[in-house]
């Protein structure tokens, strides 16, 4: 071997050095960063924003708690105003609010099985809604809807993962860091409970709760009353109604032979929601969902809260007020006259009769004025919305009108 191919070799020695370094270095940064919060169990972080991959934050975060959590709430999004620490109290058991964006059967199925053979929960409040019924698997929806490699995957899957988002791509990087340096933690929602805070539409809503309804709640109810009222019963969701059946069924028998209790919450709904779901084959849907389970509350027919825009920060997610009410009905602190009913295999058709006769009142309501009376704050419906004590409006004035 001469020196020329001794030196040659030493270059390209060199070369792969340099570039490990390089990626160590890049690696680094991008942990730094923190790509939709991928890192922020890893780093101890106890807030995360919206935007996150909440789905991994919070698994690895039940992983690294493991022992100190219970049980869990699980559900989409609505079930964020959902508050942990009253469902400790009230039950006895350490709760954690599981809440996922945009919540699907295929989710609610993985983590049920990860939640029972990882983590060990003795029960599983499964919060259900209408978005279930749109799509049955939500993975090719972006990156944070994944289902993430610790829940379904193995430690070759795991590791995979990890690397890529070590390798994230710079302009993601960058905007991560744009992104983080822009945003104040405290405006975050709090990792060690789960639930979303919601400060700053709180806020809003405190500073002019008229103005923010109508902004927000409001917002264009009568196109989506049209299309309520004048649905045509298309079968496109019945493929996903009988894949969210078969999962719930597997839920149920991972939860019933491995001792889980197992309890299911319809989460409310604001009337101008309805026009995603409302027709006949939903409420078979609902029948067959709740003979499964059980028995179940259902706080999502056209009851006076479900009627009062107050109760809603938009028109497809209610308050921590309504949340709050819901689980004092649930546990029996507080009587309900039309908010909330427990319905099982016995009374669930003679149930689901009767909404079909309120959403036809309201539709000759409807087809006779062109508009649905509301309730106001001043009626007894309209639950306050409870907010931090430290919360106020000093230094909000630059974004009390953002959305």
């Amino acid at each position: 071997m001469n020196k020329k191919q001794l030196s040659g070799k030493k270059w390209i020695l060199l070369f792969f050095l340099i570039l490990l370094i390089g990626c160590c270095i890049y690696m680094r940064i991008s942990y730094r960063a923190n790509p939709l919060g991928y890192f922020t169990t890893d780093q101890g972080l106890d807030y995360y924003y919206a935007n996150d991959y909440v789905r991994s934050v919070k698994a690895k975060y039940l992983l690294a708690h493991k022992d100190s959590i219970d049980a869990v709430l699980l559900g989409g999004s609505k079930a964020g105003a959902v508050s942990a620490e009253q469902l400790s109290e009230l039950t006895g058991l350490n709760y954690y609010n599981m809440y996922i964006i945009s919540g699907n059967f295929y989710d609610y199925l993985a983590y049920t099985k990860f939640l029972i053979s990882k983590i060990g929960v003795k029960e599983i409040t499964l919060h259900i809604s209408s978005f279930e019924t749109r799509d049955y698997d939500r993975n090719d929806a972006g990156s944070n809807m994944k289902t993430p490699a610790v829940v379904e995957g193995g430690p070759v899957d795991q590791a995979i993962e990890y690397l890529g988002y070590l390798m994230t791509d710079l302009t993601t990087v960058v905007n991560a860091y744009r992104y983080r340096a822009g945003k104040d933690p405290e405006n975050a929602d709090v990792l060690h409970t789960g639930a979303k805070t919601r400060k700053h539409p709180t806020l809003r809503f405190q500073s002019d709760p008229d103005a923010y309804v109508e902004d927000t709640v409001l917002l264009d109810m009568n196109k989506r009353l049209k299309r309520l009222f004048n649905m045509k019963y298309a079968s496109k969701q019945e493929k996903v109604r009988r894949q969210n059946l078969d999962a719930m069924r597997e839920i149920k028998r991972l939860c019933d032979e491995n001792d889980v209790t197992l309890k299911m919450i319809i989460g409310p709904s604001f009337l101008t929601e309805h026009f995603n779901y409302e027709c006949p084959s939903y409420y078979s849907y609902l029948e067959e969902l709740v003979t499964i389970a059980g028995e179940a509350w259902d706080f999502s027919d056209f009851n006076s809260v479900n009627l009062n825009p107050y109760n809603f920060i938009n028109y497809s997610h209610y308050s921590r007020g309504v949340a709050e009410h819901m689980l004092n009905i649930v546990y029996g602190l507080e009587t309900t006259t039309d908010f909330g009913h427990i319905v099982n295999a016995s009374n669930i058709r003679t149930y689901m009769t009767q909404r079909q006769e309120q959403f036809e009142a309201l539709r000759r309501t409807f087809k006779e004025t062109g508009t649905i009376p509301l309730n106001s704050m001043q009626d007894p419906s309209y639950f306050e919305w409870p907010s931090d004590p430290n919360w106020n409006l000093e230094g909000m004035e630059d974004w009390l009108d953002e959305d």
